[in-house]
């Protein structure tokens, strides 16, 4: 297992033919890769991937397998080169120069900015030994969102500008997904077992005054990074019913208008056997002023520069069957005037 490389190849974007040959991003001889995202920021690609070094001894344990060293590292080439991939380390240091542990990285490009969501684990831990139930638990409780930019040298290399922490260190908080569009940027992650949202956290100097207030990130006219000086940072919730149990499995894409869908893995709330048994459920959520919101709720008045997510009817299940279900992912074709999720 410690000898999986990683390859890429580019396609058009209009046709969905290959362009070129496949090339290497990354190889190893003693380290497994495997692809977690991927953005282009002008001319240059840059591919996050996880690198996993497995135990070789024969005497190799459960515990030894999930203690594996797991490092996440980022590889960039410009898309002229395809051939010339360089990778560097995705760190995060705490301010007395200790390093975190990065168990998750969405990277995204928005209004100029390159950053990354990163979720940090604060004790270092991927199990917990319950002694119980004679069982390994997922050591998830101790999970924080940062949100970290980047300035590039000339040559693209990429170089921190900045780390701030996104949730409090009392809260879980895991899975974060990023959608876009040419206006609107959206953050959706699992806070303490709810899906919580953040709309818009990068803004720029040309944005309405409203706009800059309500987000994290503003953009300079020079093309400077500002961290605006918020006293907290809260997501917040997509008002629908919660005994869905919308978890840590779920699925995010968007259309060019704004238009979301939200999926993602609960269990069946019609199987009546013992078997054990999953279903999809989805809910399409508009982007709206806060004003739109306030209106379609039956109200009055509102911000009508600051935007917000809004639920379209009630969540519905999007398969029928009768097993468990281990991943999910979505995505959204066509343009504006017509979009398919």
């Amino acid at each position: 297992m410690n000898e999986m490389d990683l390859h890429g190849r580019f396609f058009d974007v209009a046709t969905g033919e290959p362009m070129g040959e496949a090339f290497t991003i990354a190889e190893n001889s003693t380290v497994a890769c495997g692809a977690l995202q991927a953005v282009q920021n002008g001319e240059n690609v840059y591919v996050y991937y996880q690198r996993n070094i497995f135990p070789t001894a024969e005497d190799t344990t459960l515990t030894d397998v999930l203690g594996a060293e797991r490092t996440i590292a980022m590889a960039r080439a410009n898309v002229n080169e395809p051939n010339e991939w360089i990778s560097t380390s995705v760190r995060a240091e705490t301010e007395n120069g200790q390093q975190y542990r990065i168990t998750e990285v969405v990277p995204f490009v928005h209004d100029g900015v390159m950053g990354e969501i990163l979720v940090i684990d604060r004790n270092g831990k991927l199990v917990s030994y319950d002694t119980e139930t004679d069982s390994y638990e997922a050591d998830n409780e101790d999970r924080q969102l940062f949100l970290r930019t980047y300035s590039f040298a000339s040559d693209g290399t990429p170089q921190p500008t900045a780390l701030l922490a996104l949730t409090d260190a009392s809260d879980c908080a895991q899975s974060p997904q990023i959608v876009s569009s040419d206006e609107h940027l959206h953050l959706f992650w699992n806070q303490n077992g709810e899906i919580v949202y953040l709309t818009d956290f990068v803004a720029t100097s040309e944005d309405h005054p409203d706009v800059q207030a309500n987000a994290v990130l503003l953009r300079e006219s020079d093309g400077s990074i500002r961290i605006i000086d918020q006293e907290s940072v809260s997501g917040s919730s997509i008002a629908f019913s919660q005994s869905l149990q919308v978890g840590s499995t779920f699925s995010a894409s968007m259309s060019a208008d704004g238009n979301v869908l939200l999926s993602w893995i609960a269990d069946d709330l019609e199987n009546t056997s013992l078997a054990l048994s999953d279903e999809i459920y989805g809910v399409i959520l508009h982007t709206v002023t806060n004003a739109e919101a306030i209106a379609l709720a039956g109200g009055s008045g509102g911000n009508e520069n600051v935007y917000q997510l809004w639920a379209v009817g009630s969540p519905v299940a999007l398969t029928d069957e009768d097993s468990l279900i281990g991943a999910l992912d979505s995505i959204c074709m066509g343009n504006e005037a017509e979009s398919k999720f």
